[in-house]
């Protein structure tokens, strides 16, 4: 069951939040930019808020979606490193 009769609605909003922003934050990767790691913080929490969206929704959970809560929950931690790492990086200059 779903609460939606169309899915074009959530489509424009997943299509926009979580594929327009990871392309973004894959580009900012890509460029070593300095926001980079919060940047992954941040989608990483996206997807992680969707997924629980999705199942306080009590929409149906395939098998195929049980690997996105490890990509949210890597994207979290490696960011997280980053920004340690960098930090003693710094420390050491």
């Amino acid at each position: 069951p779903t609460p939606f009769t169309d899915y074009l609605f959530p489509g424009i909003v997943l299509g926009s939040t979580i594929g327009i922003l990871s392309l973004f934050v894959a580009i900012m990767t890509i460029r070593n930019s300095n926001i980079h790691p919060q940047l992954m913080i941040v989608q990483g929490f996206i997807l992680m808020a969707w997924l629980t969206v999705q199942l306080m929704l009590n929409i149906d959970f395939y098998f195929a979606a049980y690997h996105l809560p490890l990509y949210g929950i890597s994207m979290i931690l490696i960011g997280i490193g980053i920004i340690l790492i960098e930090g003693k990086e710094a420390d050491h200059l």
